[in-house]
């Protein structure tokens, strides 16, 4: 069950959205910071959600948003250069663990 993003099929949408270099990209901070990423945005809103609601400690929203995002953008290119020996699913499992360690560690103690 794999979504193509990650198990071959969806290589070249991935490139091109977010690896390519290319007219008009959107780029860090300044597009970002301005809202213009439908990827990034929804993402830094819950963490300053998380940060209102004194769940995370205070610090840029927009730099943990880019941290999170790098972080699963990492294991996809490990994966897709072959140097994670597991399937999709593993993959997707191991990615969530490890962004609920860095998420724990972020957290407001």
């Amino acid at each position: 069950m794999g979504t193509g993003i990650v198990d071959g099929r969806g290589y070249g949408l991935f490139d091109y959205v977010f690896s390519e270099k290319r007219p008009g990209a959107r780029r860090y901070p300044d597009d970002f910071r301005a809202g213009r990423s439908p990827t990034l945005t929804p993402l830094a809103a819950m963490v300053k959600q998380a940060m209102k609601e004194n769940f995370q400690r205070p610090d840029d929203p927009w730099e943990v948003a880019i941290e999170l995002w790098a972080h699963v953008h990492g294991y996809v290119m490990l994966f897709r250069g072959g140097r994670i020996n597991l399937s999709e699913e593993e993959v997707f499992v191991l990615v969530h663990r490890s962004i609920k360690r860095l998420i724990i560690g972020l957290k407001n103690h």
